[in-house]
């Protein structure tokens, strides 16, 4: 009898150490996300659901200048550690420009503001895939930016120009 069960307890016992797959995903913390973000110095929160902020006016950028003003850097070091601490997230981010010279103009100085922001928020270890930002010229928040949740893995920090 003894004979016959000791292959079925080897075979019981190999099974039990056979690991049983990855672990579950934890769901991305969206609540946490949106409190540190309703923290942020000078950011207006547009919308919970999903989660929208801006820095509205002339809090980050003076009319017509591709650099933040003197206080920049107060405003982008927090936003890029709320953004770097959860690298699971991912952002989408319109940076404009109105500066009333002329729409090409416009869209340059938009994408200037992108091209600065981009290097800016990586420098600050934001990783590469986190946040795409589209250069627009109109009138609006100078950067507004929608927390996707944790989809779109794959995407890169990318940039684009949208007329």
């Amino acid at each position: 009898m003894i004979l016959r069960t000791a292959p079925l307890l080897l075979f019981f016992s190999l099974f039990a150490c056979v690991p049983a797959g990855p672990p579950a995903p934890v769901p991305l913390d969206v609540a946490a996300i949106s409190a540190a973000a309703a923290a942020l110095p000078g950011v207006r929160i547009d919308s919970v659901d999903p989660l929208s902020l801006s820095y509205p006016g002339e809090i980050l950028f003076a009319r017509g200048a591709v650099l933040p003003l003197p206080g920049g850097p107060a405003l982008l070091d927090p936003l890029a550690a709320l953004i770097a601490a959860e690298p699971r997230s991912r952002w989408r981010g319109t940076v404009r420009s109105a500066g009333g010279e002329s729409p090409p103009y416009d869209l340059a100085l938009a994408e200037k503001r992108r091209e600065l922001l981009e290097r800016y928020l990586q420098g600050r270890g934001v990783q590469t895939g986190l946040v795409t930002l589209v250069a627009v010229a109109e009138e609006g928040p100078p950067l507004e930016l929608t927390l996707l949740g944790d989809q779109g893995m794959n995407a890169a920090i990318s940039s684009g120009v949208k007329p």
